[in-house]
């Protein structure tokens, strides 16, 4: 069992990822503080607000999350596979408990309502664009991507996935992962051009 963070501002970082998004209605500051462990004062001495608290969850779950994405690419062997290696580990966020627990925070409608929690978002989402932005014009240039338009398809691929993750976080179901990633693998890579790469990965996944 992990234990517990030492300092007060990331008890209370905790406490929030614990709390907040993951039940209906909205987390009170006595909950917070009783999660955390810590008194309304510590409170305030570290978050001015509830609000910025939320901001500094989503910053935290963003970098946590573009660092997991930079591993998965880097460990590619060439833009299509990385193109893969991307929807499968910003997809599994669904799929795994303690990251579905994480995204439940993340994509909650108590997030949402918090003040420039949309500017924060898209902020994040900028940067986890980026990542595959980047691999899909490496594979451009390459040619293993020759149909590809670096910015557009980034876009359309993070979008896919961001609503893949609302609804599978949000409502569950009972949509097969395996199934998902790869009908959403193969959509993406053939329309950039890459239908030659889809036999090797479908063995690797496969091995």
């Amino acid at each position: 069992m992990t234990p517990p963070p030492t300092d007060a501002r990331s008890r209370i970082l905790r406490a929030g990822q614990m709390l907040i998004g993951q039940r209906d209605g909205a987390t009170t500051m006595a909950e917070l503080l009783r999660e955390a462990g810590v008194n309304r004062r510590t409170f305030y001495e570290n978050f001015k607000s509830k609000d910025e608290l939320v901001l500094a969850m989503v910053d935290a779950a963003a970098a946590t999350l573009q660092a997991g994405l930079e591993a998965a690419v880097t460990a590619s062997r060439d833009a299509p596979s990385a193109v893969a290696a991307y929807i499968d580990h910003m997809l599994g966020i669904g799929w795994d408990e303690r990251r579905a627990h994480d995204g439940r925070a993340f994509l909650s409608h108590e997030v949402g309502l918090t003040t420039d929690a949309a500017t924060a978002l898209e902020r994040a989402y900028a940067r986890h664009r980026a990542v595959l932005r980047d691999v899909i014009a490496a594979g451009l240039a390459a040619g293993t991507l020759p149909k590809a338009d670096p910015e557009r398809d980034a876009f359309a691929i993070h979008a896919v996935l961001v609503r893949h993750l609302e609804v599978r976080v949000r409502l569950g179901g009972q949509l097969d992962f395996a199934t998902t990633r790869d009908g959403l693998v193969e959509l993406f890579l053939i329309g950039m051009g890459a239908g030659r790469a889809l036999s090797r990965l479908r063995a690797a996944t496969r091995a």
